[in-house]
């Protein structure tokens, strides 16, 4: 699984087949961090770890048989989507300078993405403020 195929569609082949019951339970033995697993047999991608998946199909008509599948995951990039600028504080007068000023913090989202670091920049009024 990668960034390009972030989901597989897991199919099951029983035998004999003329089996009366070919349905299966899919699970997650390893790696519920990584992915999920519908009980169609989707398997779906999350978080940006890499590592390795291992899904089990078992049988429900009693038997109880099983297949394991091993899946490995690469590591995901997850873009920064939005960026929430709010002031940490309000605006105060620094009592050394006499200059007003204000704090402002960024929260980059996701919350998980990749690289989440910001670059601050004065795109107008360079004239009326900085930044330290």
């Amino acid at each position: 699984m990668n960034e390009q195929q972030a989901s597989l569609h897991l199919y099951a082949h029983i035998y004999p087949a003329n089996a009366s019951c070919k349905n299966v339970n899919w699970t997650i033995i390893q790696g519920e961090e990584l992915a999920y697993v519908t009980p169609q047999g989707l398997l779906v991608a999350h978080g940006t770890q890499a590592g390795q998946i291992i899904v089990r199909a078992t049988t429900i008509d009693g038997s109880q048989l099983h297949q394991d599948l091993t899946v490995e995951k690469a590591s995901f990039t997850v873009p920064v989507e939005s960026i929430r600028i709010y002031p940490e504080e309000e605006l105060y007068i620094d009592n050394s300078t006499g200059v007003q000023r204000i704090e402002l913090a960024a929260q980059v989202y996701p919350e998980e993405a990749t690289n989440p670091q910001v670059a601050w920049n004065i795109i107008e009024g360079s004239e009326f403020a900085y930044i330290e």
